[in-house]
């Protein structure tokens, strides 16, 4: 049973991948290129208090996407690789708001 719930596991990841279309690799390299194009979309950003606002949120959400994938890939346990995607999703959404 516990050979299934293993295999279970590491099927979603290979889903995951299949249906993005790319490797965990690429995906790695994607994810940190959103995270600096984000961080330099907020560096041209004009000075005011809404910007200021709106760059601090941005940067946090689009690196964190970066991060959490990366977590993804070296998670030590199935709680991790369960939860984990589901923050890079929720990040990743909270960047394109």
């Amino acid at each position: 049973m516990t050979f299934l719930i293993d295999s279970w596991y590491a099927g979603i990841f290979d889903i995951v991948i299949w249906l993005v279309g790319m490797d965990a690799k690429e995906l790695k390299r994607r994810t940190k290129d959103f995270a600096h194009r984000c961080v330099k979309l907020c560096l041209a950003l004009p000075e005011d208090y809404l910007c200021h606002h709106i760059r601090k949120q941005l940067i946090r959400s689009s690196t964190s996407v970066a991060c959490n994938y990366r977590a993804v890939c070296i998670a030590q346990s199935k709680s991790d690789f369960v939860s984990k995607p589901s923050i890079v999703i929720e990040e990743a959404y909270e960047s394109c708001l």
